[in-house]
Parts: structure tokens; C-alpha cells; sequence
């Protein structure tokens, strides 16, 4: 059986070496997503193989779903979008499905990792919380908050977006709900529990639960719920909207890895539960000319590869998840989602693209990040991350994603001591109950997803998805090329300009 080969994107948390890509080249080729891909023969569980059904229309007939029934068996019905998510064993279930009229396609699940980069490092940093953090220029009380949040001298984030004035003219998100699609949570760390509607918690990854099983691991959907909503109280960090509302959506493993199935599901569970705003800090790169690799049955073995055109799967996948934001936002979610770790420029003319930044109806998130501010406090903070995918085509606003270009010089910030490029990562909760450093456009997209929380409490949920992106866009600061460029987009999302909206 062939084994298809899609490649995984860096498009959340960043884990690569020091090594700075060229951000001038264009999109990926398909030897670039050949080298660095995953293969998969689709998700294939209890000896079942796995699938997407597209209907021509919405709404799921009796006739479909009584085949689907007699050849397989039904996951989930998905009616407002016209998919099924369906099993089988049968050789001849897509074939079979496709005689019926109004059956459009049937696709193969296919299950990548859309979390750890492929280069090779590891750059999360754990933060000791037993150190004392030194008040310093900028602490909790001259931000506006009212808990004592310690951890704010070492978090310069909150000004790249000038939190600042949204939290002094009072907004800190208060009747937004904002829903996380990532992979396992620490649903009970002391920074996040307050704001997480246990309710509506739930994991579309077979045979996991919402929680991350191992509380010592760093969660990359805690780290993330962190920056949007960590609360203001007197632990910690402070979120960008720390009275937001989190919505937990389990759309991948605790390893980061997920089905296409699992992230439509997720979406259309976030817009139905009536999340005003869905963070996705998840990708990764797909062939635009639809090339695989077959790889005969070695993947450790390139000498026997051969090239296949499989366009028509790629546009499958790619078109159920179009159908799955379409939806979200005809509901009033507004899915804002990470541009990707590959430090590629994207011109939309290449061979290969990223998704779902490159989806529709969605808000791409590109990072930026100081270099040296530990040793410099009054350094930009907007210096487009070394790894960023980039791109006027791709990108719609920048945030604080951090990077790891800086100096290994030891460097002392509110009383901690660490080299200096540790203090350009941005820092969030992590293990069950501790905070990390990390870096990547993972980082930089809760951010803005933070700041659009803020705009939608100040309208307390009444404002619709064209007018919060049009907010965001008239908010937000230009920086860069004048207009709309390949690093910031429209702009660098403002906290304290997009509440005057």
C-alpha cells in the first residue's frame, strides 16, 4: 500500500537550533517537503482505515449515511459542513461511496504531526519558580492589573502589544470566550483553572482525555492558554485578556500529533459551543502540486522512493477544511491561527504552502521578538523571529513570538539570571503547575488571539467576525515596509489602540 509523505510544519512551538534560515527564499519545493515529511496510509486504528466524506451540499441524506453504514461505520456527522468522518475495513469503501450523486470526494484521514519542528533543538526553557522575581520598571501595578502577578518584569510581550493601556482603560477581556485547539492541557494549573469552562472541555483524540497524562511535561496548549487568559491574581504571569474565558479543545495527542479529522471536528465543536475567537497555534506545509512520495514500504530508505501526483487528496483535505472555517466564522468565530515555524517566504506561487494559515477565513499570525533585551531594555521589540514563515499573501498581523537569536551571555532580568537569548522567548505557564520560555509563531498567534478577546469584552460578544478583523486591522501599528508587508501584514496587533475601537 502506498504511503503518502506530507510535511510537517514547525508551526507552533519553535524547537531548532540557532542556525538562522533565509526568510528571502521562496515557498518550499517538493524536495524540501519531501526530506522533511511524515508518512501516513491515513489513520488507521482497530484495523479500521479511517476517512473524510465531503457531500456536495449540506446536510448528510439517509441514503449516504445507510451506505456508509453498510460498508463501514459513522465517527462523526458533521451535517452544517457536509462531512462524515467515517471507518472501514473494506477495500472498496471510497469507491464505492463515490458512485453516489451526491457524494463530492472521499479522502483518507491522514495524521501529522503539527506541533514539533523538524530541525533539530530543543529550546524550551523550564523557569524555576522558587526564584524570586525583583520588582522592576514594569511590574503588575504599573500595568493596571490587580493582583501582583510576579512574573510580569520578565514578560515584555505584554508591551509589544501595549497591554498596558487596554488593562489601565479597564478591559481585560471579561465576556470573551476564546476556545484553544492544541493537544493535551493542565486543566487544573493555578494560572489558567479560574478561566477554563470545565463544561465545554473535551478531546476529539481517540482514547485521550483533555488532560496531559504526564504533569511534569511541558504542555504547549497550557503554554499557550497562558498567554491569552493566565489571570490576574498574585502567581505567575498575566494574560493578554486575563478575564477571558478558555474553551480546551483536544484536537491533538499529547505528542503533538493529529488527524485532519480531529482538527475539523474541533473547529466545528468551537463555533457550535459559540467561541468568539479560535486559537490555532498548529500547522503544516502541503504540497501545492499535490506530489507524494512513495516510499515503497522503507521509509529509512530513499534510494527506491518514487514521486506520485496525488493531487486530488491534497485538495481534498484542504477543502474540508475550508468548509470547517467557513462555518466558524458564518457563526461569529473568528479562527486566528500561527503562520508557521520554516522561515519561508510564502508568494502563493510556489510548490508547496502552509495550512491552515493558507486556509479560509482565517487570521495568520506571524512572530517577532526583541534580540537582547536583557541587555538592552529599550531594544525593539518588533525585529521580525528568524524562523517566521513571511509573506504578504500569507500574513495578516505579527505578535510577540519570541526568537533565540541573541547572545548566550549571562544576563540578569528582575533578579534572574540566564543567558540572554532565554529573556527574547516569551514565558508562560508549562508543566502542571510551572512556567517556561518558548518561541515560535505558537507564541505569537495567542497573542493576538489575547488582543481580539480584549475588543470582543468591551462589547461584551456583540460584534461580528468581519467587524473584530476589520478592528484589529484599524488598530493595529505599521511597522515595516509601509502598508501591508511579508513580516507584520497589516500590522502589529495593539492592545491598547484596538479597545479605543
Amino acid at each position: 500500500m502506498r504511503n503518502l509523505l506530507i510535511a510537517a510544519s514547525a508551526a507552533s512551538l519553535l524547537m531548532v537550533s540557532c542556525t538562522k534560515k533565509n526568510s528571502n527564499t521562496d515557498d518550499t519545493s517538493a524536495n524540501q517537503l519531501s526530506s522533511r515529511a511524515l508518512s501516513s496510509n491515513g489513520v488507521l486504528m482497530d484495523g479500521q482505515i479511517h476517512y473524510i466524506v465531503l457531500s456536495k451540499q449540506q446536510g448528510l441524506s439517509s441514503k449516504l449515511m445507510e451506505k456508509i453504514a453498510a460498508i463501514g461505520s459513522v465517527t462523526s456527522k458533521l451535517d452544517d459542513l457536509g462531512i462524515v468522518v467515517a471507518s472501514s475495513s473494506n477495500p472498496g469503501f471510497e469507491q464505492e461511496l463515490e458512485k453516489l450523486a451526491e457524494v463530492q470526494n472521499v479522502v483518507r484521514d491522514i495524521q501529522l504531526d503539527w506541533v514539533k519542528s523538524t530541525l533539530k533543538g530543543d529550546k524550551i526553557v523550564d523557569f524555576d519558580e522558587t526564584q524570586s522575581v525583583n520588582e522592576s520598571l514594569e511590574t503588575s501595578a504599573t500595568l493596571g492589573l490587580s493582583g501582583t502577578n510576579p512574573f510580569v518584569p520578565l514578560q515584555w510581550s505584554l508591551s509589544s502589544v501595549s497591554a498596558k493601556g487596554a488593562f489601565q482603560a479597564g478591559y481585560k477581556g471579561a465576556g470573551a470566550v476564546v476556545a484553544v485547539l492544541d493537544g493535551g492541557f493542565h486543566l487544573n494549573h493555578p494560572d489558567i483553572v479560574a478561566n477554563v469552562i470545565a463544561s465545554k472541555t473535551i478531546s476529539f483524540v481517540p482514547g485521550q482525555l483533555p488532560q496531559m497524562a504526564n504533569p511534569a511535561a511541558f504542555s504547549h496548549g497550557t503554554h499557550v492558554s497562558g498567554i491569552i487568559a493566565a489571570s490576574d491574581n498574585n502567581i505567575g504571569i498575566a494574560g493578554i485578556a486575563p478575564a477571558a474565558k478558555l474553551m480546551l479543545v483536544k484536537v491533538l495527542g499529547d505528542n503533538g500529533s493529529g488527524a485532519f479529522s480531529w482538527i475539523i471536528q474541533g473547529v466545528y465543536y468551537a463555533a457550535n459551543q459559540g467561541a468568539d475567537i479560535i486559537n490555532m497555534s498548529l500547522g503544516a506545509a502541503l504540497p501545492r502540486n499535490g506530489q507524494f512520495i512513495d516510499n515503497n514500504g522503507t521509509p529509512n530508505d530513499p534510494t527506491d522512493d518514487v514521486k506520485v501526483s496525488e493531487t486530488k487528496e491534497v485538495q481534498d483535505l484542504i477543502i474540508s477544511m475550508n468548509r470547517a472555517f467557513q462555518y466558524a466564522r458564518k457563526k461569529g468565530s473568528l479562527a486566528i491561527v500561527a503562520a508557521g515555524n520554516d522561515g519561508t517566504y510564502v508568494t502563493g506561487q510556489g510548490q508547496g504552502t502552509f495550512y491552515p494559515a493558507n486556509c479560509v477565513d482565517v487570521v495568520t499570525i506571524a512572530a517577532n521578538a526583541p534580540n537582547d533585551w536583557a541587555l538592552n531594555e529599550n531594544t525593539s521589540l518588533f525585529i521580525p523571529s528568524s524562523y517566521t514563515n513571511n509573506g504578504s499573501s500569507l500574513i495578516s498581523f505579527a505578535g510577540p513570538g519570541g526568537d533565540f537569536d541573541a547572545s548566550i551571555t549571562m544576563a540578569t532580568v528582575a533578579g534572574i539570571t540566564r543567558p540572554s537569548y532565554v529573556f527574547d522567548m516569551v514565558l508562560s505557564a508549562g508543566s502542571s503547575t510551572g512556567y517556561s520560555w518558548a518561541a515560535g509563531t505558537s507564541m505569537a498567534c495567542p497573542a493576538a488571539s489575547g488582543v481580539a478577546a480584549l475588543l470582543v469584552g468591551k462589547y461584551n460578544g456583540n460584534i461580528s467576525t468581519s467587524q473584530l478583523e476589520s478592528k484589529l486591522k484599524s488598530s493595529a501599528v505599521d511597522l515595516g515596509a509601509r502598508g501591508k508587508d511579508q513580516y507584520f501584514g497589516n500590522g502589529q496587533v495593539n492592545a491598547a489602540n484596538v479597545v479605543e475601537q
